[in-house]
């Protein structure tokens, strides 16, 4: 089982986020650093708020995925979005590269 979260905030320096980037199929887009850099400076810049979704093991608490995720106003409407701005192709999960998703069909 497992224990999904949204944070205004996340540490992408942590240790676990190093761990979880090195053991997925993540691009430079999901590296540490680049995540740190882009909510850290572009973020605010555009007006834009966090949004970071984990989901870790109910077991042991470690981090099993991360989607970077940002709230932006656009004109009347508030959007949520993925943390890309269009400075980069490619805006997906951090994930295990062993990962398989479990379907339960009821």
């Amino acid at each position: 089982m497992f224990v999904v979260q949204a944070h205004e905030s996340f540490d992408f320096l942590s240790d676990e986020y190093a761990e979880l980037f090195l053991h997925s199929q993540a691009t430079a887009f999901q590296h540490p650093v680049w995540l740190d850099r882009l909510y850290a400076k572009l973020a605010p810049h555009v007006g834009a708020q966090p949004l970071i979704m984990t989901v870790r093991s109910r077991a042991d608490g470690r981090l099993a995925l991360l989607l970077p995720l940002l709230r932006r106003r656009r004109g009347a409407m508030r959007a949520v979005e993925f943390a890309c701005f269009c400075v980069c192709g490619l805006a997906v999960l951090t994930v295990p590269r062993d990962y398989r998703p479990r379907v339960s069909v009821q």
